[in-house]
């Protein structure tokens, strides 16, 4: 039914949102909208609204528009605005695919960076010019605020490793922590359709 809408974007928004924002969603959402308008400047925050689509019983579903998905922003049924155009919200989709692996929803308070910084010694072999791999990082951390974080670096202070592609991926996938980040600091570039990341071996080089 809601095929007859294609030409009219917020018409069919509208009805994909009245068959999704239904008794409890519906009442879930308005009471979490009506929260988060009545704090203060200060502490304010937008609410997030996280669509997962799961189609394991139901393929039809990956089909549905669903980036033009309405809600109702006021008790009426008059006031039905996009998701993902609204002030008032931000608006996230998930559709799993074949090959899917499942990511826990993080927060503000799971943040914590991996920085990476890969400054080889014989970069200019390679026409890599030479940067103060030090000061990156410190503005890199000074831009994290307070977000923990690790550096795999060559003589930084405080590193816990070198920047090499078996220091990256023992980390990443170490059970004593876990990143939510990963800032890659070096030289690339585009050769023949594919990106290429410069890191290092253990002796520092290319």
């Amino acid at each position: 039914s809601l095929g007859q809408y294609l030409g009219q974007p917020q018409k069919y928004g509208t009805e994909l949102g009245k068959k999704l924002f239904t008794q409890d969603i519906r009442f879930a959402f308005e009471k979490a909208l009506f929260h988060s308008q009545q704090q203060s400047s200060k502490d304010k925050q937008i609410l997030h609204v996280y669509l997962h689509i799961d189609t394991f019983n139901d393929d039809s579903l990956k089909s549905l528009k669903w980036e033009r998905l309405c809600a109702p922003f006021a008790p009426g049924d008059e006031d039905w605005e996009y998701l993902s155009t609204d002030r008032r919200t931000t608006f996230s989709i998930y559709v799993p695919t074949m090959t899917e692996r499942l990511f826990p929803v993080i927060g503000r308070n799971d943040l914590r960076s991996l920085i990476v910084v890969a400054n080889p010694s014989n970069g200019s072999k390679f026409g890599l010019a030479d940067f103060d791999a030090k000061k990156t990082v410190e503005s890199v951390r000074k831009s994290l605020g307070n977000i923990p974080s690790d550096v795999l670096g060559k003589d930084i202070d405080g590193a816990v490793g070198l920047p090499t592609l078996e220091e990256i991926k023992t980390h990443l996938s170490s059970s004593q922590k876990y990143y939510t980040l990963l800032h890659l600091i070096c030289h690339g570039k585009y050769i023949k359709g594919e990106t290429v990341l410069y890191l290092t071996n253990e002796e520092n080089e290319t």
